[in-house]
């Protein structure tokens, strides 16, 4: 899924929860969408964050 420095995630046999630090999200995404279905997906950009810009 590529590299991270972060993954946390936390549900059930029905929902799970995912919170991934990555450089490369589309391939969390990808890898995901071969588990089910995806929802409420939220991608920010922690670089633009840090420099005062809209994540």
């Amino acid at each position: 899924m590529g590299e991270a420095d972060c993954l946390l995630a936390v549900g059930d046999d029905e929902l799970i929860k995912i919170h991934f630090h990555t450089n490369e999200p589309w391939k969390v995404l990808e890898y995901c969408s071969t588990l089910g279905e995806i929802h409420d997906i939220v991608i920010e950009d922690m670089d633009r964050q840090a420099r005062g810009l809209q994540g």
